[in-house]
């Protein structure tokens, strides 16, 4: 039987990630999934996306800038502890 979440390799054991970063980076935790999780995560995006505030051109502007300046900041805490 398969696992449904896959296990993320630890490069270093101490440093510590919070919650929110590990909730971003992997988007919900789609990212986890052992063999499709960028289709997942592209899945996941595109549910989200068809809400209608999206669809406001400053809206999604200053969603996109948001999102991308904090996934630099959550990746690094990830990249710390996963590599």
């Amino acid at each position: 039987m398969r696992q449904i979440i896959k296990k993320k390799k630890i490069v270093d054991p101490d440093a510590k990630v919070d919650l929110f970063s590990i909730i971003f980076s992997s988007f919900f935790f789609s990212g986890y999934f052992p063999t499709i999780s960028g289709t997942i995560g592209s899945l996941a995006s595109l549910v989200i996306f068809f809400f209608g505030i999206f669809f406001i051109p400053y809206v999604l502007m200053i969603l996109i800038t948001v999102t991308f300046f904090t996934g630099i900041i959550t990746s690094k805490n990830m990249i710390k502890r996963y590599g």
